[in-house]
């Protein structure tokens, strides 16, 4: 079962996805709906991108799996995304690790 995505999610897949501008997407209503192909394509891609040492990915991926978005929830593979990330020198992947690791003692 998926979950709603967040606003940035959302924003950033459809950026990604689509080529479209997120900035203009800034002030659109978030009323889009979950679309499971397009987010296997994107999932397919950040996998590909993040096993290949991209920290920004591996720190989305660890998003996505920490919030269950288009996947199964899952803390143990977020804490290994966000890890990778930290290891790599995304600040926002070590403290969304340290975060979690924090709150799973």
């Amino acid at each position: 079962m998926t979950k709603a995505w967040g606003p940035f999610f959302t924003v950033l897949i459809l950026s990604l996805c689509t080529g479209v501008n997120a900035n203009s997407l800034s002030t659109a209503k978030t009323s889009i709906t979950f679309d499971q192909n397009l987010f296997d394509q994107w999932l397919s891609s950040a996998q590909l991108k993040a096993e290949q040492g991209d920290a920004v990915y591996q720190n989305e991926l660890g998003i996505v799996y920490l919030r269950g978005e288009g996947v199964e929830q899952d803390y143990t593979q977020a804490q290994e995304w966000f890890k990778k990330a930290c290891d790599n020198g995304n600040q926002n992947g070590c403290k969304n690790y340290r975060n979690l690791h924090e709150h799973r003692e």
